[in-house]
């Protein structure tokens, strides 16, 4: 009887919204839990109680833990693909200023501080989480690299348009993002180093 109401909702239904509102709050909460006690140690209980919602809410959105502790890592790393502002450059010019602007953004975002502690936590659970890799990788940097292919796809194959994604993206991150990983720098630190990692990456792929 519930999913015969449902369908009836109109798009405007106030209930959709209070509905995402809830999602997020819970995704905000669990992130928090998550970072906070680990993935083994954190529970649906800890989370409800941060929400500040019962256990049975969160399990009305998410069947158990590790499904919103995969919802939490893709909502983390949503923003990186961003479909709609990147089509295909029709230049090697355009594609170069593309990659540039697309490598701030994706820069931005993976040197956020919330981003690398989750990144962090993940290499720590990576063992006792099985595909948990593969989820961490396809939500971020596999976005990040598909929105890539797509800026060069139509100067190049697609098979080195792809090598070409994936060659930018490791070559723009380089050893300064291996240092704010690790903790011995902060991202603004090596802001000038990002900067001219990006564009000389962008130089190289484009060539």
């Amino acid at each position: 009887m519930k999913s015969e109401n449902r369908r009836l909702w109109s798009a405007d239904d106030k209930r959709f919204a209070r509905m995402a509102e809830k999602r997020a709050q819970i995704l905000q909460a669990a992130q928090r839990v998550f970072l906070r006690s680990g993935y083994e140690r954190a529970s649906m209980d800890a989370i409800a109680q941060e929400a500040g919602v019962g256990k049975m809410t969160v399990y009305r959105q998410y069947a158990d833990k590790r499904t919103l502790f995969i919802a939490c890592m893709n909502d983390q790393c949503r923003e990186m693909l961003m479909p709609d502002r990147y089509e295909s450059a029709d230049s090697l010019d355009e594609a170069k200023a593309m990659l540039i602007d697309y490598g701030h953004v994706a820069m931005n975002l993976i040197t956020r501080r919330d981003i690398v502690m989750l990144f962090r936590m993940m290499i720590g659970e990576i063992n006792h989480f099985d595909g948990l890799g593969g989820v961490f990788y396809q939500g971020g940097p596999g976005q990040a690299i598909s929105v890539i292919e797509r800026i060069l796809a139509k100067l190049f194959s697609p098979e080195e348009a792809r090598l070409r994604a994936g060659a930018f993206f490791w070559a723009a991150l380089g050893d300064a993002y291996e240092r704010v990983l690790l903790g011995v720098v902060s991202a603004d630190e090596v802001l000038a180093i990002f900067n001219s990692q990006i564009e000389l990456a962008a130089e190289i792929v484009v060539r």
